[in-house]
């Protein structure tokens, strides 16, 4: 690692204890935030890819909430918990909160142009190191909604150009309600091709092709609200269902089956009497 890429990046130094205990706090916050979390069943081939590959990742999410890069850990640990992972982060967050080195953020500044080099640099110190890693990371470098159109910064474009044998996955993210009181999280992954040339322009056409195909396809699913497009990779400890309001259920001959709440997306339609 050259001294400016030294001066220009917060290493991460994970501790494998921490990341232990992170993962298990991140999955407790996801069950008493959400009503489970849920993965498109199209997910299939890029799943055992994340789970797989001996191939050095690269992860790109759409970020349109806080949540997001706590998710990314949390898929991490469910699907592939023994590869070694980095993400980035703002530097100065980092410096605030320092125990996300400890689970393999590492900082840097956006707005630095010597940025970008230095991030490269650190990246592929870390494949050399770490065969089969993964780098996850949002290269919209802001929030965005997750039905807006792709727009990426050149960060991950610039990664992918100057890591050989690299795999790229897209990985769209949504939060949405449906029948419960707390939210859903819905998941699509999917790799993205690999360009005939390779060049940082060609990836990052490819990257946005497939980011902007994965947000559609995942956007197509949640608005069809059909519980059987999806699997559920973490559940929530409890339905987000209300017990007086399933009672009231009951009474009028409606009841919501509780236990089924728990583990899949309940079906959207229940019959309540009111016209469709």
């Amino acid at each position: 690692m050259s001294a400016r890429t030294h001066n220009t990046i917060l290493p991460a130094h994970t501790n494998p204890h921490i990341l232990r205990w992170f993962r298990w706090w991140i999955g407790r916050m996801h069950r008493k935030t959400f009503a489970g979390v849920h993965v498109s069943k199209d997910s299939t081939d890029a799943l055992e890819l994340l789970r797989q590959s001996d191939a050095p990742l690269l992860v790109a999410m759409n970020h349109s909430s806080w949540w997001d890069p706590l998710l990314g850990l949390l898929v991490a640990g469910e699907v592939c918990p023994e590869r070694a992972a980095i993400a980035p982060m703002d530097r100065e967050m980092l410096e605030r909160f320092g125990i996300l080195g400890r689970v393999g953020v590492f900082g840097l500044d956006p707005d630095d142009p010597a940025s970008l080099e230095a991030m490269v640099g650190y990246v592929g110190a870390f494949f050399e190191k770490n065969t089969g890693g993964a780098l996850w990371l949002t290269p919209q470098g802001a929030f965005a909604d997750p039905r807006a159109p792709i727009r990426l910064r050149p960060g991950a474009a610039s990664v992918a150009s100057h890591t050989p044998g690299i795999r790229v996955l897209s990985l769209a993210i949504e939060y949405a309600f449906w029948l419960d009181k707390k939210p859903q999280v819905f998941l699509h992954l999917s790799e993205a091709g690999t360009p005939d040339r390779v060049s940082i322009a060609s990836w990052h056409r490819s990257l946005t092709h497939a980011m902007r195909n994965g947000n559609q396809r995942l956007s197509e699913l949640v608005i069809a609200r059909d519980p059987n497009a999806f699997t559920p990779l973490l559940a929530s400890g409890g339905s987000g269902i209300s017990l007086p309001y399933n009672l009231w259920l009951k009474l009028r001959g409606k009841q919501i089956n509780l236990a089924s709440a728990r583990t899949a997306p309940p079906n959207p339609r229940p019959s309540d009497g009111r016209p469709a």
